[in-house]
């Protein structure tokens, strides 16, 4: 998205189909914008899937452009008109890399237009993407501007013999896109489509509800990596994400109790609900305090990372609705920090934004909620 290029407007009536792909299912939701701003979802789309268990890497990836597709189609029969469809990905699937670019203008006494600057923004764009030809940049977005070196909001008219534009890049694999580019032809040949990185999606959900009044660390545990991110004022940082999240911990437990997947994850929910037989009550306990204790371990090598006394966590994402997962980074940082500086976000934070949160919750559907509440005006 390019700030100063592109209007924004969303109006009553607009319809928005809102998509999170993650490491463990797809989610969807259908939603039309009414009067006085507010959202009504109409339908919620679900589809989880074994993105590590579906066998070699291509079968991988397959899974998660068959059920992109699989989506697009849902969506299209139940509701056959969508005005705009933001899309936002979890690590590992996406990636984002900011670059300054520099451009000498040659003559420098014209006044600088609009198509310069795509240019420059695209000749940039190339250059990353030489380094990963896999990747594309499926969204790019400007972040400031410079005319002879003096910031400025936008370049455009302005006469100069270097301009500079400040870029964020997102990054998602090229088959990923050229589905979703596809599925939009498809299905809704009209309708515009934005991408997004979930870093960037929650950010933005935690400027806009005034979270940010204070450094924080925000832990995104997803299906199988928790992404971390730090978050101070306009800046966000990330670190690695942790090669470990929800149904991590339900593969590992297949192979404690020797079971199939379906079995453990049984056992688990059960143990988490405190209705599972005496005999097993106290080996999934065991179980879970080993396996948690390598998460929490590498969650705090990852927040050492940023260097900063920690003094605020954050959880979200579909661990962020387990206490397993709260417990266990109470465990880890309960002495260093208020039992007020951990918390969790979740998609009830936005209720105020829709009629009827419907079928969304926890922090599972915080990206969701988000897409909808705060990133349909940028699209």
């Amino acid at each position: 998205m390019l700030n100063f290029l592109t209007s924004r407007t969303s109006f009553a009536g607009t319809k928005l189909l809102a998509i999170d792909v993650g490491t463990a299912s797809l989610s969807a939701v259908l939603a039309a914008e009414e009067h006085g701003g507010k959202l009504k979802i109409s339908k919620v789309f679900r589809f989880p899937f074994n993105l590590l268990i579906e066998g070699p890497k291509k079968q991988s990836a397959n899974a998660v452009l068959s059920n992109l597709k699989k989506v697009f189609a849902e969506a299209a029969r139940a509701e056959p008109e969508v005005k705009k469809i933001l899309i936002s990905f979890s690590d590992p699937l996406v990636s984002e890399r900011a670059l300054r670019h520099i451009v000498e203008r040659k003559p420098p006494f014209t006044p600088i237009s609009e198509s310069e600057i795509k240019f420059a923004i695209d000749e940039a764009a190339g250059k990353l993407s030489s380094e990963n030809p896999s990747l594309v940049a499926a969204k790019k977005e400007i972040l400031g501007a410079s005319v002879n070196g003096y910031a400025v909001t936008s370049p455009v008219n302005y006469r100069g013999k270097f301009f500079g534009i400040n870029v964020l890049f997102t990054f998602i694999s090229e088959l990923l896109k050229k589905q979703a580019d596809e599925a939009r032809e498809h299905f809704y040949p009209a309708a515009g489509l934005c991408f997004f990185s979930d870093a960037r999606v929650v950010f933005n959900t935690l400027k806009g509800t005034q979270n940010l009044s204070e450094p924080l660390v925000l832990a995104d545990i997803g299906g199988e990596v928790t992404s971390v991110f730090h978050v101070s004022g306009d800046e966000l940082r990330q670190a690695e994400p942790v090669a470990f999240g929800v149904r991590t911990l339900e593969r590992r437990a297949s192979v404690f109790f020797k079971t199939d997947f379906s079995e453990a994850e049984s056992i688990l929910k059960k143990h988490l609900a405190g209705t599972l037989d005496t005999a097993l009550e106290e080996k999934a306990a065991r179980f879970l305090d080993s396996a948690l204790e390598d998460w929490r371990v590498e969650l705090k090598k990852h927040i050492d990372f940023f260097g900063e006394k920690t003094k605020k966590i954050m959880l979200t994402g579909g661990g962020g609705d387990l206490l397993v997962f709260t417990d266990a980074v109470k465990k880890e940082f309960g002495a260093v920090m208020p039992e007020t500086g951990i918390q969790s976000l979740k998609a009830e934070a936005l209720k105020d934004h829709f009629v009827s949160l419907e079928n969304l919750s926890g922090g599972k559907d915080v990206i969701l909620a988000s897409l909808l509440s705060y990133c349909r005006d940028i699209c």
